[in-house]
């Protein structure tokens, strides 16, 4: 097995048990979402939040739609990875979104 292969195997068996080898993992879109200072009576700088995830990682994609991030498409070849360019899934939440959430939780 050459090096490129062990690492490639290495980081496909990681990718599966991280959930599970970091604490809190699934805690982390949520936790970089709360981390935002909001006061909800003051104004709101943003439009949009967005963050991407690649295909092979269909975990990240639910803990983001978790947070109430909506699924707003694909970015072909957007990501190299070693020796490859892949696609990934674009998810983002709309400041008006985000609000009516905030309102909702309160």
């Amino acid at each position: 097995m050459s090096l490129q292969q062990a690492f490639n195997t290495a980081a496909t068996e990681y990718d599966k048990l991280r959930g599970t080898l970091i604490p809190c993992f699934d805690d982390f879109y949520q936790t970089a979402i709360q981390a935002i200072p909001f006061d909800r009576t003051a104004s709101l700088n943003v439009l949009d939040l967005g963050a991407g995830t690649g295909l092979y990682n269909p975990g990240s994609g639910r803990v983001m739609q978790k947070i109430g991030m909506l699924h707003e498409g694909y970015r072909r070849q957007h990501l190299r990875k070693w020796e490859t360019f892949e696609d990934i899934e674009q998810y983002g939440i709309l400041k008006s979104d985000w609000q009516q959430m905030i309102v909702q939780n309160y």
